[in-house]
């Protein structure tokens, strides 16, 4: 009623101990955070039960010219989507006409995600260059888009991820990530609001809790008249 307390262990070092504050905002995926031991109220433990995630693996390059701008392409931020197993290629949408850029070269999702995941990192790219080279035959090309400059993300294998978003099978599971565990306890992160997989989720879910812990929005699903709601956060 007056606080939390929090043990942890220090994977690297060993060291173990534990940390006291007046409220904790925790970012843990559900899907993980279930699996601590905890003394939530039961019904958020049930709802932790309900989590789930999704394998992702994602590419991206560094471009030594931006192809995607010539006079053929002439694209300005965006993405294509593919009818292969990349899924999409996303431009940027920033630094128009500067020499170099980069560029976000592919999205396996789900059984796709799971076979590329177990591939080591120079076969997933030299895949992955192969199917975008669809689209862009530029990315095939090292002198344009060096093969050695560019990484490969799988959500699934990253510790304290385990996929690329938290999902819930149920509804009412998600709803109750919106309101605090016990008074002090609250989730943040785009598993705690509308827009799940997004920064902008996870921007909303903050602002969500700052906003129950000044008493400026309520702290039951039955009082929320609204998912956390988007604002003009970067104006």
């Amino acid at each position: 009623d007056d606080g939390v307390e929090i043990s942890y262990r220090n994977n690297r070092t060993g060291e173990s101990g534990s940390l006291k504050g007046a409220y904790c905002l925790s970012s843990i995926p559900g899907v993980l955070l279930g699996r601590i031991d905890n003394n939530f109220p039961e019904d958020a433990r049930a709802a932790l039960k309900d989590a789930n995630t999704r394998p992702a693996v994602r590419f991206a390059y560094q471009a030594n010219r931006r192809f995607w701008q010539n006079d053929e392409n002439q694209i300005y931020g965006g993405m294509s989507f593919l009818d292969n197993p990349l899924s999409e290629v996303w431009y940027p949408s920033s630094g128009f006409h500067m020499e170099k850029g980069g560029l976000m070269g592919g999205f396996y999702l789900r059984d796709e995600a799971t076979r590329v995941g177990k591939l080591p990192i120079r076969e997933r790219i030299a895949e992955a260059r192969k199917l975008g080279s669809k689209i862009h035959p530029e990315i095939l090309d090292d002198a344009i888009v060096p093969g050695d400059l560019a990484l490969s993300l799988a959500w699934q294998q990253l510790p304290g991820e385990e996929g690329m978003v938290t999902l819930y099978h149920r509804q009412e599971s998600y709803e109750r990530m919106l309101i605090p565990f016990g008074e002090r306890f609250f989730m943040i992160g785009c598993q705690a609001a509308p827009l799940r997989g997004w920064v902008e989720g996870a921007l909303m879910s903050v602002e969500h809790v700052l906003q129950q812990i000044g008493a400026n929005r309520a702290t039951t699903i039955a009082g929320l008249r609204n998912d956390p709601q988007a604002r003009y956060m970067l104006a």
